[in-house]
C-alpha cells in the first residue's frame, strides 16, 4: 500500500472523543487505486473541528512517501535526523550506545512484588530480592529513582549475566522464608498462561515470566517514566530490576567516551521531548507512552571529544546535569513556599540553559527553535 502510493492522506484524530463513551484514537486513511509520491497529513487539534468543516479546515501538510521507512513516521513535524544531515553532524540512534529494555516481567506480581516494608515484616532473605522500578510515578525528573517495591528473583547469575533458576531444593534450604512465601501461591502460579499457553506448570512453578539478564540488572542505568506527556527521565542504581512496561530503562554499553550525563541532558530536553512527540504512541488527555522501542530510535547527537569546543560542549552539558540532580535533590528538603519558589526557579533556569544547549549541538535555526518551543 505504502510502496504502491496508494496511500494519498491521512487525517490524524489524537484522542479526541470522535466516538462516545469509547477511548479511541482514530484515523482516516484516504486510498486510491491511482499512485502518487506524496500523502497529506491533517492533524485535528480541537473537539469543535470534529465535523466536515472542521477536517477540511485544518492545516495540510505533505509528507513525500520516500521518506518513510519501516521505523517510525515522523509526519509533518521537524525531522530531527534530516536537521543533523543537513548541518553535517554527526549522529547515532540512541540504540549504538546502549539498548532501551522492557526489563523483568514476573507474569504474576501479586506473588512475587511487595513493599520493602512488608518483606522486612515477612524476613524474606534480601539475597532473593532485588529493588524494583514498578511504579512510572516513582521516576522524578533529573533524580535519582528509589523504588519502594522489591521483587522476589529465584534466580542465579550464569554465564554472560544469563538468569539460571535455582532448584526449589536450594531455594527451600537457602531462603526458606522466601519458599514458604512464594509456596501460598503455588496453585496459581501454575496456572499462568503467556499466549494462552502454560509455562510454569512442572518444576519450574515458581519462576517468572521474562526473567532479563543480570546484564540489565548489575549496572547504573537511566529510567524514564513510560506514560507522561514530556520526556521524564532518572537514574536507577546498580543491582536493581525493573519493569520496562512502566518504567524502560536505557543500560549504557558503548559510551564512545560520553558522560552518561550527557546522554540524560539530551534526552530529558524539549527537543527530545518534540521528537519522541512524533513516534511514540498518543495516550489519552496528552499522554505519550514512552516505549523502549521509540526511545531506543531517539537521534543522539555525537561529539569528537578531542576537539575542544565538542569537549567544551560535553563538559557543559555534564555540570548543568549535574547541577540539576543536586536542585532536585534539595526540592523536597525546603521548608518554606519561598524557599521552594526560589528552587523551581533555579531549576526553571537550569532546564532552559540544557534545552539551548540543546539546540546549539543540533544545529536548529531560530526558527525550527520557535516551532519546538511552541509546540504543544
Amino acid at each position: 500500500m505504502l510502496s504502491g502510493g496508494r496511500l494519498h492522506e491521512i487525517v490524524d484524530f489524537g484522542s479526541l472523543p470522535v466516538f462516545a463513551n469509547a477511548s479511541t484514537y482514530p484515523a482516516i486513511l484516504v486510498l486510491s487505486p491511482t499512485p502518487a509520491s506524496a500523502l497529506t497529513v491533517r492533524r485535528i487539534n480541537n473537539a469543535e473541528d470534529l465535523n466536515t468543516h472542521g477536517i477540511h479546515g485544518a492545516p495540510a501538510v505533505t509528507v513525500r512517501l520516500s521518506s518513510l521507512t519501516a521505523a517510525p513516521w515522523n509526519l509533518g513535524r521537524l525531522d530531527i535526523a534530516r536537521i543533523l544531515q543537513r548541518s553535517k553532524l554527526a549522529w547515532k540512534p540512541l540504540s549504538a550506545f546502549g539498548g532501551a529494555y522492557i526489563g523483568c516481567k514476573t507474569g504474576m506480581n501479586q506473588a512475587f512484588v511487595l513493599s520493602s516494608g512488608e518483606a522486612r515484616k515477612l524476613r524474606l532473605e534480601k539475597a532473593a530480592l532485588l529493588s524494583y522500578a514498578l511504579r512510572g510515578g516513582e521516576v522524578g525528573r533529573y533524580a535519582r529513582v528509589e523504588p519502594d517495591a522489591v521483587v522476589i528473583y529465584p534466580y542465579r547469575e550464569g554465564p554472560n549475566g544469563s538468569p539460571e533458576l535455582i532448584p526449589e531444593t536450594e531455594l527451600k534450604r537457602d531462603y526458606p522464608h522466601v519458599h514458604a512465601y512464594l509456596l501460598s501461591f503455588k496453585d496459581q502460579l501454575r496456572q499462568r498462561q503467556d499466549s494462552r499457553r502454560f509455562y510454569a506448570k512442572g518444576v519450574e512453578w515458581y519462576r517468572h515470566l521474562r526473567p532479563g539478564t543480570f546484564r540489565y540488572i548489575r549496572p547504573p542505568k537511566l529510567v524514564f517514566k513510560a506514560i507522561a506527556k514530556s520526556a521524564c527521565g532518572g537514574f536507577l542504581a546498580e543491582n536493581t530490576a525493573f519493569d520496562g512496561a512502566n518504567c524502560p530503562a536505557i543500560i549504557p554499553e558503548n559510551l564512545e567516551g560520553h558522560d552518561i550525563k550527557f546522554l540524560l541532558g539530551l534526552l530529558n530536553s524539549r527537543l527530545a521531548s518534540y521528537h519522541l512527540r512524533s513516534v511514540c504512541p498518543p495516550k489519552l488527555a496528552g499522554y505519550l507512552k514512552f516505549s523502549a522501542t521509540c526511545l531506543s530510535e531517539t537521534p543522539i547527537r555525537v561529539l569528537d571529544l578531542s576537539k575542544p569546543g565538542d569537549r567544551s560542549h560535553h563538559e557543559r552539558m555534564v555540570q548543568l546535569v549535574e547541577q540539576m540532580l543536586e536542585l532536585n535533590q534539595r526540592l523536597p528538603a525546603v521548608r518554606t513556599p519561598q524557599e521552594k519558589t526560589a528552587l523551581e526557579r533555579q531549576i526553571a533556569a537550569t532546564d532552559t540553559q540544557i534545552d539551548r544547549l540543546v539546540y546549539d549541538l543540533y544545529g536548529l535555526t531560530e526558527e525550527e527553535i520557535g516551532i519546538v518551543e511552541g509546540a504543544k
